[in-house]
């Protein structure tokens, strides 16, 4: 397990960093960089079943080159992308500037309906909300707000929560349209900021694919090119682990496509599911979400990488001296804990994959993306069946990364420590043979190992490169650029020479941000599932006079 998850990471930074060279922003003279370009020539898929029902290919092999041609003329502004933006307590100038990337795209007008999922409990939230609205009315297709309540039963404070309350007003707000088989969500964080290729490529895929396209997500990659070298360089490795985890499963023949951060889905999906969880197995929405939907469609969820990574900042602490440094390591920590109060998504796949295994009898029935419609209503475009048998190996396959993710840094830690301390307590002479023979190939496992996972950090850089590269030349034909470079949280770029430090000291960056974080929320959920939720601090944007510093 140790050798697999590095070996993985190296692969998918290969195929990731070849395709975003093809595919990075290109801009052109008098029309949309998106169209007419060879956004996508050939994508990778995990294939549900075809809307007949009758192509049970896919239900043995559920990874299927397909291909489509990349210079047909897709209308992508038939597709509505519905954004919603949950904040909490995030200050006005960073999402503004969130917005002002997004309003920069050639769709924006035509195609973008922007939801603010704001927090009952934040004083001011209504205020900046219509801020926010007012000055980018003009920008988006819609723009608007809602504004999630709390103490609602069986609901955790957190990301998941106001998401599902945001995506209920939204879906509502779709039922009478004539355009709802073509409305898609984008769920990002108030700091994220999405090239105009993220809907170039989702806008496309799901036109081009509609015997899948209501049984897709979108899962993109990401990388923290914004302030990284503003922060303690344990709080960058941290980060650049948690980048690498996360697309390592990103490439293009896998079947097991978990996001991170910042996902897609077609409105049709999230129906058919039950839309959005808000209870405490919920923190962590993005993968929840995508389990939820996997195991719905009995492991044929189809998932599409879309090749325009998220650019992220790094979590940060104001201030300066011994104060900031220690703060800063404290509110990483506190992430880190987040994240992996996410362990309670592998609880809620055992209970999930159970449910599957119990079954007697799969009822298939023909479904559409709004349920049941009248006689009266228009057919939707798209249809499809659930599938009556479960997809094993993708089951599987799941366990396999919901391990790597919630329990190998824990148990590569204990292992470590336990066996050191075996070597130092218990005399050569009295260890049996076979055992000292077992420890020594382990560790040369953990040692080729750590290499591998070395050598995926460096393959990274050239990753980091292409994507900072494609942001500032997409901000700058976005006019965004000059604003962006003079302030903090801007552009962080990378080198080996530089960045040294980093590699050597990964092991205990690795071990302080991810071992002990995942001993401590999993010893602390043998007694509650809740979490004193706290948002990540980010890089504060102050705006004095027309000028940001």
């Amino acid at each position: 397990m140790a050798m697999m998850f590095p070996w993985r990471a190296c692969w998918a930074i290969w195929n990731l960093t070849w395709r975003l060279k093809a595919n990075s922003f290109k801009p052109s003279r008098g029309r949309s960089p998106n169209r007419g370009s060879k956004l996508l020539s050939v994508e990778q898929v995990s294939r549900s079943p075809s809307s007949s029902g009758s192509d049970i290919r896919s239900l043995s092999s559920t990874t299927t080159l397909t291909e489509y041609d990349a210079d047909a003329e897709f209308e992508e502004d038939q597709v509505i992308h519905a954004i919603i933006i949950p904040n909490y307590k995030e200050d006005l100038e960073t999402m503004r500037e969130t917005l002002d990337v997004l309003a920069s795209h050639m769709l924006a007008r035509s195609s973008y309906d922007v939801y603010l999922a704001t927090e009952q409990g934040e004083t001011g939230a209504y205020g900046k909300a219509a801020v926010l609205i007012e000055e980018f009315l003009k920008s988006f297709r819609t723009i608007d707000y809602t504004m999630h309540p709390r103490g609602i039963p069986g609901e955790a404070q957190g990301k998941s929560s106001n998401v599902k309350w945001a995506a209920q007003i939204a879906s509502d707000r779709y039922k009478e349209s004539p355009n709802k088989d073509n409305v898609v969500f984008i769920v990002m964080d108030s700091d994220s900021h999405l090239s105009t290729n993220y809907f170039a490529h989702i806008g496309r895929m799901h036109l081009a694919y509609p015997e899948t396209a209501s049984t897709t997500l979108y899962a993109s990659p990401i990388v923290f090119d914004r302030n990284s070298q503003e922060v303690p360089f344990l709080v960058r490795i941290a980060d650049l682990a948690w980048s690498t985890g996360g697309l390592s499963g990103l490439y293009t023949t896998s079947a097991i496509r978990p996001p991170t951060s910042v996902y897609s889905l077609p409105l049709s999906l999230a129906d058919l599911v039950g839309g959005w969880d808000a209870g405490p197995e919920s923190i962590g929405e993005d993968l929840h979400m995508y389990l939820k939907c996997f195991f719905a469609l009995r492991g044929h969820l189809t998932t599409r990488t879309v090749h325009a990574p998220i650019s992220q900042s790094n979590v940060t602490c104001d201030g300066h001296g011994m104060g900031a440094f220690i703060g800063n390591h404290r509110a990483r920590y506190k992430q880190a804990l987040r994240h992996m109060w996410g362990a309670l998504d592998s609880s809620y796949a055992v209970q999930e994959a159970w449910a599957l295994f119990s079954e007697r009898e799969a009822a298939s029935s023909l479904l559409t993306p709004h349920g049941t419609p009248s006689p009266d209503s228009p057919k939707p475009r798209y249809e499809y069946t659930v599938p009556e048998r479960s997809h094993y190996l993708n089951v599987f396959l799941v366990f396999h990364r919901l391990y790597e993710a919630h329990f190998l840094p824990a148990h590569l830690f204990v292992f470590i420590v336990s066996s050191a301390a075996y070597n130092f307590f218990v005399p050569i002479n009295s260890q049996p043979a076979d055992f000292i023979w077992l420890l020594n190939i382990t560790g040369y496992i953990r040692a080729f190992a750590f290499a591998s996972i070395l050598l995926a950090l460096i393959m990274h850089e050239r990753y980091h490169a292409i994507c900072i590269r494609s942001r500032e030349l997409e901000m700058r034909h976005a006019g965004l650029y000059d604003v962006m470079v003079s302030t903090p949280g801007g552009f962080s770029h990378r080198s080996l020479k530089k960045n040294l430090l980093d590699y050597l000291l990964f092991p205990i960056g690795g071990m302080i941000f991810g071992s002990i974080p995942s001993i401590h929320a999993q010893i602390c959920q043998l007694w509650t599932l809740d979490l004193a939720y706290s948002v990540s601090k980010k890089p504060t944007k102050i705006k004095k006079g027309d000028e940001l510093v």
